[in-house]
């Protein structure tokens, strides 16, 4: 009897002490994530004109297949993709990041099973590259936010992305062919960073979105706390 109340008791204790952490985690996370970085930010006349976009879940960036300073078609080869966009430079790509697991055990929402999340979130895990090409170009809306930005601040998130791509001898990013949506043209890398808790697919955005000086949250778990930033602004001339 004393051994089951000790077990219980501790049990308890881990329990109260996991329910703390949790909703500390979302307390800090809306709260920081109400707070706005790059406040000052002006859209850029003529610029590049680029797509923060969100499922309700998960967020992308979304950018033009060829400008000046790169030709995403050279680095991410649109015949690999499945199925295969039907025009040879598609208008826009889109960028993603998340868990692996994620990617390859949850093709729809509803798939995602408690211990599969817990595993995701609690442990570090490999992560990938979500890339989709878009033939036609992307409708604006609550969840496709278009922003106007600088050929420096597009740098940036250039270089963001190219550092989130495990590279070949070749420099080639290394395709892990597996996990495709049905209803998007599209392909998955292998990435070199680490999933978990403090480094999720709309953090890794809402980072990309800080260095390159765009309003967004100072902390972001969640997609709303970036869309959010977004929304109430107007980022286009």
């Amino acid at each position: 009897m004393k051994a089951f109340r000790l077990t219980w008791k501790y049990s308890l204790r881990i329990f109260t002490g996991l329910c703390v952490c949790v909703a500390s985690y979302f307390i800090v996370g809306e709260w920081l994530g109400n707070q706005t970085v790059n406040d000052d930010f002006r859209p850029t006349p003529n610029g590049i004109k680029i797509f923060v976009i969100s499922n309700g879940v998960h967020t992308d960036i979304v950018v033009p297949t060829v400008t000046d300073q790169i030709d995403w078609t050279e680095f991410l080869d649109p015949n690999t993709f499945q199925p295969q966009p039907e025009t040879e430079t598609p208008a826009y790509i889109a960028f993603g990041w998340g868990d692996r697991g994620l990617y390859e055990d949850v093709p729809e929402w509803s798939d995602l099973t408690a211990s599969i999340a817990f595993r995701s979130m609690l442990l570090p895990t490999s992560s990938a590259v979500h890339v989709s090409y878009f033939e036609l170009g992307v409708k604006e809306g609550p969840n496709s936010i278009p922003i106007e930005i600088s050929t420096e601040q597009y740098q940036i998130l250039i270089d963001g992305f190219m550092a989130s791509f495990i590279l070949d001898s070749d420099g080639q990013p290394q395709s892990l062919n597996c996990c495709f949506y049905p209803h998007l043209k599209d392909q998955f890398y292998a990435s070199p960073s680490y999933y978990h808790l403090f480094e999720t697919c709309n953090m890794w955005t809402n980072r990309l979105l800080k260095d390159a000086g765009i309003p967004t949250a100072r902390w972001a778990p969640q997609q709303e706390n970036i869309m959010v930033h977004l929304r109430s602004r107007n980022l286009t001339n």
